[in-house]
């Protein structure tokens, strides 16, 4: 270790520190740190690390780190670390990383434990690895803006943040560009994403990935591949908590090819509010659900809170072009743009509304070529389709099937069974047909061929189903 120091306050200014190392020392230990810092403020400003092992170790510190330039940092037993910050407050701005070392192993950049994170104006570019995080949070509330992250490859799994329990991430005004994954957060109370732009050749796993929050902002946010590559999907809003509240504003997401749609949003708990307004979703593709939307709507555990409020999702103001949702070893297809669940065996119910949005030239390969519904029917105002397809045929919204009806050519209709002929009662539920008056024991003395014809909430003819049944008994 350069420097272990224990101070009230010590400053470092215009430094430049080259080629030092401590290979031999333990990346899991203080020691294995080049600067070691406990007190109250300390501050790096106009410095430079070059060629240098695992840079800082803070703790019970206020750190302050102004125009700083690392290059190449050099792994210790096959990690990279930049800083490792327990309880700690840190203040990064005018921060640039360029790491063209090529290596195996994990990378770690911001370690940080039960601290405060401040970013501002951070560069990173060149940054390789087979595993690893740029950020690595737990208990850790996070700020990062005005922050350009370029070509930053981890192969195997990884990305620019892991956060895990903590109050608070806000990310503004930044780019992300050929990064693998932007973050994954879990057990968050609130997350803030604004004016993003991210950009992927293809990505191989979510860009963003939040579970279990009750707090979620998406706003100005552009989303884009150049390639199709199939992943889970895009964006991934997961188990949020009990009355939780998303507001997605402004998110833009094209060209992405993905299993679960572009954004995907499950639901298990109650109260939960999502509004999605001003969007745009265009050539998004997927093989099991929608091409943009996807939302189940799981409640499985009975609540014992109350109010008990359905689960309430809003879609105003957005425009769905071009989405595909494909068919893919016999599942899928279902629901070109939206696919808007609601499990039957739920305990709380789903409400879905659709004002003023534009469906255009989306395709399914089975039914729904703009919005498939499995559950309750979506209120639909003030929107416009257009040339939406499902089965090569033009069609906008299909569902799953609700009715049945049996058209026959060759079974009289007898009402008043005066003739003791078949009766077709299509307003029982489910819809039946009897044959009165036969002898029990002798065959029925007519050969009636029946279509039975299935439809969904729009009386359109259901050409799969998986969820219906036929029964066919006597009774005598």
């Amino acid at each position: 270790t350069l420097f272990p120091y224990t101070t009230l306050f010590r400053s470092f200014t215009n430094s430049h520190f080259v080629n030092n190392s401590d290979s031999a020392s333990s990346i899991e230990q203080s020691k294995g740190s080049l600067i070691q810092l406990t007190g109250k403020t300390v501050s790096f400003l106009n410095s430079r690390f070059e060629n240098n092992t695992n840079l800082i170790f803070v703790s019970n510190t206020e750190l302050i780190l102004q125009n700083i330039t690392v290059i190449n940092l050099k792994p210790v037993k096959n990690i990279r670390r930049l800083i490792k910050a327990h309880y700690t407050s840190l203040d990064i701005s005018n921060f640039y990383v360029n790491s063209e070392l090529t290596k195996s192993g994990s990378d770690s950049w911001f370690q940080v434990f039960n601290s405060k994170l401040n970013v501002t104006n951070l560069t990173m570019e060149n940054i390789k690895a087979n595993s690893g995080y740029i950020f690595d949070l737990v208990r850790t509330r996070l700020t990062i803006k005005d922050t350009n992250i370029q070509r930053c490859n981890f192969e195997i799994f990884g990305g620019m943040i892991q956060a895990i329990e903590g109050r608070e991430i806000q990310i503004q005004d930044s780019i992300f560009l050929n990064i693998n994954h932007l973050i994954t957060a879990t057990s968050y109370n609130s997350l803030t994403f604004r004016n993003l732009t991210v950009h992927q050749t293809y990505f191989s796993r979510e860009s963003i990935q939040i579970q279990n929050a009750s707090f979620i902002d998406i706003s100005a946010v552009s989303i884009s591949s150049t390639q199709h590559e199939g992943m889970n999907s895009i964006i991934s809003l997961t188990e949020p908590q009990d009355s939780a509240v998303i507001n997605i504003n402004r998110l833009n997401i094209s060209n992405v090819s993905t299993m679960n749609g572009a954004l995907y949003v499950q639901s298990k708990f109650i109260n939960l509010s999502l509004a999605i307004s001003d969007s745009l979703f265009v050539n998004d593709m997927s093989t099991s659900y929608a091409g943009a939307i996807t939302i189940l709507n799981t409640v499985s555990q009975k609540p014992y809170q109350a109010p008990l409020l359905p689960n309430k999702f809003v879609f105003i103001n957005s425009v769905f072009l071009h989405n595909k949702a494909l068919e893919y070893r016999s599942t899928g297809g279902r629901g070109g743009a939206l696919y808007l669940s609601s499990d039957p065996e739920s305990y709380i119910t789903a409400v879905y509304q659709i004002i003023n949005c534009t469906f255009q030239e989306n395709v399914a390969a089975k039914f729904g070529g703009a919005i498939y519904s499995y559950g309750p029917q979506p209120v639909i105002q003030s929107s416009t389709f257009i040339t939406n397809t499902a089965s090569n045929r033009v069609n906008h919204i299909g569902s799953q099937a609700v009715s049945l009806s049996l058209n026959t050519t060759d079974i009289p209709f007898d009402p008043s069974n005066s003739l003791g002929l078949p009766i077709i009662d299509i307003t029982s539920s489910p819809p039946r047909v009897y044959l009165n008056n036969l002898t029990s024991g002798q065959p029925i003395p007519e050969e009636y061929n029946m279509v039975i014809k299935l439809a969904d909430w729009y009386g359109q003819r259901v050409l799969d189903d998986s969820s219906s049944a036929l029964d066919i008994y006597t009774e005598g």
